[in-house]
């Protein structure tokens, strides 16, 4: 079955994903250097353990943040006090 994700789930999924980008052209510059100083390092490194940690969040919102249709549908129908 096919997972249907939460607007709240795209939302926080996207701006990771935001990060996830920023970090890689960071790691790319950083790379680019032959001999990056000691705080260029330091923040390679910070990079490094929050890609691990948007991984794992990326990988749990796929996991836990998805709703079956059923529960989508419902909310979508109007109830009688919508009208």
């Amino acid at each position: 079955m096919r997972q249907i994700l939460s607007e709240e789930t795209i939302g926080k999924v996207e701006k990771l994903v935001s990060e996830l980008r920023a970090i890689s052209h960071w790691d790319t510059e950083y790379w680019r250097h032959r001999c990056p100083e000691w705080y260029e390092t330091v923040a390679f490194v910070s990079r490094q353990k929050r890609r691990s940690e948007i991984i794992r969040e990326l990988l749990s919102a796929s996991r836990h943040g998805s709703e079956g249709a059923d529960a989508v549908a419902q909310r979508k129908q109007p109830t009688s006090s919508q009208s």
